[in-house]
């Protein structure tokens, strides 16, 4: 059942994390390396070296799905494709092709890309906007949200409560379906897929393992905002191809053509 709009649906299954950037991690490769084949679990799965367990697939799959990078066929051979946005992205970074060309000095040329992809989902919008209301960055605060409208408010009570140095004001922040988890180390690994989806990938918001903090990074501050200032409707995260290739065509990225 689709949920009325503004409501937030933070109960997406984010299992696997979408760590593209500065290397993509070994999962990402694994399924990288499926593109242009029919969607088979248990035959991918042998490429996904250290586990028997085909959610690593499933899981895998679905996050960059969300993030509007592969899709399943819909012409009756049901093959693993990646989206336009995906082959530029993938390209990039070397899954795809024969040489690797990014590097910390072009970095910023797929930004507008993601950014523009990623702004159609509904919690990502959200968080971005918490971000640019907060100083560019957050820590779990976005489990407090559950309407659009609920993001100046929290907004408010986050810089309240940095001011005076007591988190209390901001409220009860659930960010994982069992309930609240308390350790820092709980914490991130709870919330960390969301800022990772919400950053493509560690493209622009840094999610590292020094502080509680995440940070909107200053390559996609201007991009991003441009994104909050004329939003298109806003869509759940999803694994429907429709869904996907919406995200693509509206990133603008360049066709490539490679997969057909």
């Amino acid at each position: 059942m689709t949920k009325p709009c503004g409501e937030m649906d933070w109960d997406i299954n984010l299992r696997a994390n979408l760590r593209l950037w500065p290397d993509p991690s070994p999962n990402i490769r694994a399924l990288s390396s499926c593109l242009g084949e029919t969607y088979d679990e248990t035959a991918f799965l042998n490429r996904f070296g250290g586990t028997t367990d085909t959610r690593a697939v499933r899981q895998t799959f679905e996050v960059m799905a969300y993030a509007g990078l592969v899709y399943r066929s819909a012409d009756g051979n049901d093959r693993l494709l990646p989206t336009r946005l995906g082959e530029c992205c993938l390209s990039f970074l070397g899954l795809l092709g024969s040489r690797r060309w990014a590097n910390p000095n072009n970095r910023t040329l797929l930004v507008p890309f993601l950014v523009r992809a990623l702004s159609l989902n509904q919690e990502i919008w959200a968080v971005w906007k918490l971000m640019r209301l907060c100083d560019d960055r957050l820590t779990n605060e976005v489990g407090r949200i559950r309407t659009i409208d609920d993001v100046d408010p929290t907004a408010a009570a986050i810089l309240t409560a940095r001011t005076v140095g007591d988190v209390e004001g901001i409220g009860a922040r659930r960010y994982d379906p069992d309930g609240f988890a308390s350790r820092p180390s709980d914490q991130r690994k709870a919330i960390n897929p969301l800022f990772l989806l919400a950053g493509g990938g560690g493209w622009f918001i840094d999610v590292g393992t020094g502080d509680e903090s995440r940070w909107l990074l200053p390559v996609a501050q201007a991009s991003v905002e441009d994104a909050l200032r004329h939003p298109f409707k806003l869509q759940h995260a999803s694994t429907r191809a429709a869904d996907v290739m919406r995200l693509a065509s509206h990133s603008n990225a360049p066709t490539l053509g490679t997969y057909r």
